[in-house]
């Protein structure tokens, strides 16, 4: 930034007027690598509100809830956490050209002060990307049957069932 725009400032202060534009990404990144935790594990939290130490309380009534836990198809966490990196990229990329229109003389330069950080934000969006799609291209992702199927996977079927005695 500081040799495309010529700008006296040394690059400490550069970093330092633009650190909090990084923000954005690193809280989608935080959130997008959690996401299927916080999701799965939602319905935990609810009874873990009542008893937050586990020593037998029940605050707010709602510590002995048994709620079902959530099942999150593969392409809708695709989708969910590409939607999330590139709204957070684009926060960023737009908190980053504010502050260059604040600190620049012309918006010449503002402009041309973000060129570089619009590219690593584009390099750093195609490899969130990238590696997003590195479990569903190897095939490690599957969908686990719909509620609703009748068909019972092999497996299952083919276990033996246990009667009185076994």
């Amino acid at each position: 930034m500081k040799l495309v725009t010529g700008t006296p400032r040394p690059v400490r202060d550069l970093a330092l007027q633009f650190a909090f534009s990084l923000i954005p990404i690193a809280f989608v990144y935080n959130v997008t690598h959690y996401y299927t935790l916080l999701a799965t594990d939602a319905p935990r939290l609810l009874p873990m509100i009542s008893d937050p130490f586990g020593v037998g309380w029940d605050l707010f009534g709602t510590a002995r809830m048994e709620l079902q836990p959530i099942t999150l198809l593969a392409d809708g966490v695709w989708h969910t956490q590409v939607g999330l990196i590139l709204v957070g990229h684009i926060v960023s990329v737009y908190l980053a050209h504010a502050q260059a229109l604040r600190l620049f003389a012309t918006s010449r330069k503002a402009l041309s002060s973000q060129l570089p950080m619009l590219v690593l934000m584009v390099a750093f969006t195609t490899a969130g990307l990238w590696i997003l799609s590195l479990p569903i291209a190897a095939g490690q992702v599957q969908d686990p049957l719909p509620a609703s199927s009748s068909v019972m996977p092999a497996a299952i079927a083919s276990m033996p069932v246990l009667r009185d005695g076994g």
